[in-house]
């Protein structure tokens, strides 16, 4: 899966060259928006960081971290409280995993990850250890992208991709998901 188009917390942010926001008003789904921006202060990448977090946290548990019946019962549970950690929704998750994700959903945003790299580092380093216990198969190698549209193969040369199945809804090991 790739992400594309994630900097919602800079579209809060910017001006309104573009029609996208008025004088004090938020953009984004309440469900994945951090802290700072629900209070409307300055964000950077480490918004982004949290909404991954909600994310992830989403794609082990099967539910965001906060549930509310209304909007402004879900901003005030991203703003004031904690989540219950995704091993206790998903017992057989690896203690490293869901320490990243409670990483992630820190309140503070310096408690957080601030670049994609950081990121990605503390992503190979669990992915590495999980290997070396035998919990997870090795890494998969991402194809290398063409560097000018004119390298792309053309439609007879590409192979069929297959589509993974569905996730099933029955209880399935946190390493299948």
């Amino acid at each position: 899966p790739k992400l594309i188009d994630f900097g919602l917390a800079k579209v809060a942010a910017a001006s309104n060259e573009k029609g996208l926001t008025r004088t004090g008003q938020i953009v984004g789904t309440p469900d994945y928006m951090s802290p700072e921006q629900i209070a409307n202060k300055e964000v950077d990448a480490r918004s982004d960081v949290y909404s991954l977090g909600c994310l992830m946290f989403e794609m082990c548990v099967g539910r965001p971290p906060f549930t509310g019946v209304s909007v402004v019962e879900l901003i005030q549970k991203h703003c004031f409280v904690l989540p219950e950690r995704p091993i206790h929704f998903v017992p057989d998750l690896p203690e490293e995993i869901d320490r990243f994700v409670m990483k992630l959903l820190a309140k503070e945003p310096a408690q957080r990850p601030g670049s994609g790299t950081l990121l990605m580092q503390d992503i190979e380093a669990i992915w590495n250890l999980l290997e070396r216990r035998g919990q997870l198969g090795r890494k998969p190698v991402l194809p290398s992208t063409p560097e000018d549209e004119n390298d792309l193969p053309s439609e007879a040369e590409t192979p069929h991709v297959r589509l993974p199945e569905p996730i099933p809804r029955e209880a399935v090991a946190w390493h299948k998901r």
